[in-house]
């Protein structure tokens, strides 16, 4: 049983507004009976942790955040073949020729952007972050959480947000100010743990635990504040103003931290799933998305798409 702590709240499912959450099979409770911890929502299916830190204690974590200050050349390539992808994607909105990257960490996407004429804008809580992209790469952020933050409305074609929704206390009122930034035709693009992996992921390694324990540590799930899969972030996007969502299988990037180099084996690991994830997608005429993470498009009504 969970006892809410001074500094932890208890939210309602962010998409919907229900408080009608579903405890997973090895989910926590309160005292009052209430599931803690990674539930489901019983009226429109999205994932997320009932319990989690209050949003003034999460901006202080992100704030002081620690970034290598030499990442590891194997995880910044890898990044970097995600990253291409995505910024190809980007052409298809170009017409002001502004992007802004949410959670703009390293500033790697921006690099990238500024390299095939972008004019590039970001934001980054962490300071250490921020002042990386400014001396090892030349690009300016904001330090600031994205909701303190201020632009022009309607100025930007697209804006990114790299692994970083799903970490957000409040995704729905981010996409929301996300939608009066862009202007109309401009386009938001996201890349986030897919649920229907991870929640698999951790079903399958905690029914292993139970006899070997020591198999818990290899379990590769990812549950932040939200894990949202096919149907939730296409709910999600569509209930706070965009239009034509597509959502595919992304490329993945490596798990280890920054600053240490990928083993081997997690490289094999990670080049066969993707292999079976992009199979299976193929096979199914894109309707199963199994890759680890999915990689989201969707227009902000008034424009359309760019040729």
């Amino acid at each position: 049983m969970q006892v809410l702590q001074p500094s932890q709240e208890y939210v309602t499912c962010n998409l919907c507004g229900a408080d009608e959450p579903v405890a997973l099979p090895d989910g926590e409770r309160l005292p009052d009976g209430r599931p803690a911890g990674v539930v489901r929502c019983r009226r429109c299916g999205l994932v997320y942790r009932s319990v989690r830190s209050r949003p003034e204690q999460q901006k202080e974590y992100y704030a002081a955040r620690y970034y290598p200050v030499e990442p590891c050349p194997d995880w910044v390539a890898a990044r970097q073949r995600v990253f291409r992808r995505a910024a190809q994607s980007l052409e298809a909105f170009r017409k002001t020729g502004r992007v802004l990257d949410v959670g703009a960490g390293h500033g790697f996407f921006l690099q990238l952007c500024r390299e095939r004429g972008w004019q590039v804008l970001g934001v980054e809580p962490s300071g250490q972050a921020v002042e990386y992209a400014r001396s090892r790469l030349g690009v300016e952020l904001i330090q600031a959480p994205f909701d303190e933050a201020h632009f022009a409305e309607a100025f930007f074609d697209a804006v990114t947000l790299w692994n970083l929704l799903d970490q957000l206390p409040d995704p729905r009122a981010a996409l929301i100010k996300i939608g009066r930034l862009l202007r109309p035709g401009g386009a938001v693009l996201l890349r986030f743990p897919n649920a229907g992996f991870h929640l698999a992921c951790r079903k399958v390694f905690t029914a292993v635990a139970r006899l070997v324990p020591r198999a818990q540590r290899l379990d590769p799930s990812v549950i932040h504040l939200y894990a949202f899969d096919r149907r939730s972030i296409t709910r999600m996007l569509e209930a706070t103003g965009f239009e034509q969502v597509q959502i595919s299988n992304s490329a993945l990037s490596w798990t280890s931290g920054a600053g240490h180099p990928p083993g081997w084996g997690k490289r094999l690991a990670a080049r066969t799933v993707e292999i079976l994830a992009g199979g299976l997608s193929l096979l199914s005429g894109r309707r199963w998305l199994a890759a680890p993470s999915l990689f989201a498009v969707a227009v902000k009504p008034g424009g359309g798409r760019e040729p």
